[in-house]
């Protein structure tokens, strides 16, 4: 017996000089930017605050959303990914959800909720946090879900095991589960393609945009180059989801060639938009939310 509270003596000070250098020598894993810490979602960006990123100064709402405060009483669209639908190295009014809001009009009003970094997962966990009813959902992820993981990432968890990056040994197992997922994709396409049918069928409406990356339109990378290639079958999964879904889907890349604008015009570097591009993406939006009628 005496044995046995020894045991359970030793395991429960063991376990708390564990949770205890957890917590001092690890602090919870997110960008090294001005975003603050989220249980559940990783991080998430400062609510009703200006601060730069990529360059740029940024404004967020109180909802920490990159647009003004969400109305009531008008249709919404809502624009879901990571720094591609945030806007990267552009101003306030220059990402395409500002730019789609204009060519809307007042009826509508269009939130931008991406967040640098974000995997589909965390924009399905975003998406339930909206303080407003969604009429249609511009869905626009899989660039950094497509991300190998390099050391410094952070790694998506299944759900409902986010809390545990808050707690000493919780981030200790992040450590010994980043290293061991070195060379891997953050989100595994399959992952990806179920998480994205969750995100199509989670709102009335959705839109679906494969992303559009430089070797697209003839710049110095291309699918065979290791940072863009592993981009494909996330891009065939936004192909399925949307056909078996039955949602609209906008081929960037084919939009871009069409325009006949060369890379160093519609993009900032591999893959974030340039002002530009957002303006371009804007007019593909809003050409097919019109076609389709999902504002009416």
């Amino acid at each position: 017996m005496k044995r046995s509270i020894f045991a359970v003596v030793v395991l429960g000070l063991f376990l708390a000089l564990v949770e205890g250098l957890g917590r001092l020598m690890l602090e919870t894993p997110r960008p090294a930017h001005t975003f603050d810490d989220d249980p559940e979602l990783g991080w998430v960006l400062p609510a009703a605050a200006r601060f730069d990123f990529g360059g740029q100064s940024v404004q967020t709402n109180a909802w920490r959303m990159r647009s003004p405060a969400p109305r009531g009483g008008v249709k919404t669209v809502i624009s879901l990914g990571d720094s591609s639908v945030f806007g990267h190295g552009v101003e306030d009014d220059e990402h395409f959800s500002a730019r789609l809001g204009v060519l809307l009009g007042e009826e509508v009003q269009v939130l931008n909720a991406g967040v640098p970094g974000y995997t589909c997962p965390q924009v399905l966990g975003a998406l339930g946090r909206v303080p407003v009813d969604v009429d249609v959902a511009v869905l626009y992820p899989g660039i950094s879900d497509s991300f190998i993981i390099e050391g410094k990432d952070q790694v998506a968890l299944p759900a409902g095991l986010e809390r545990i990056r808050t707690t000493g040994i919780g981030r200790l197992l992040l450590v010994v589960a980043t290293k061991r997922s070195l060379g891997r994709v953050r989100v595994s396409p399959g992952d990806f393609e179920v998480c994205l049918a969750e995100l199509v069928d989670s709102v009335p409406a959705a839109v679906v945009v494969v992303p559009l990356e430089e070797g697209d339109l003839g710049g110095p990378t291309s699918w065979h180059d290791p940072r863009v290639a592993h981009l494909l079958p996330y891009r065939e999964a936004m192909r399925r989801v949307a056909e078996s879904s039955e949602v609209p889907l906008i081929d960037l890349p084919a939009i871009a060639q069409a325009s006949g604008q060369s890379a160093d015009g519609l993009l900032l570097d591999v893959v974030h938009p340039s002002e530009q591009g957002h303006e371009v993406i804007a007019e593909g939006i809003e050409a097919v939310l019109t076609a389709e009628g999902l504002l009416q």
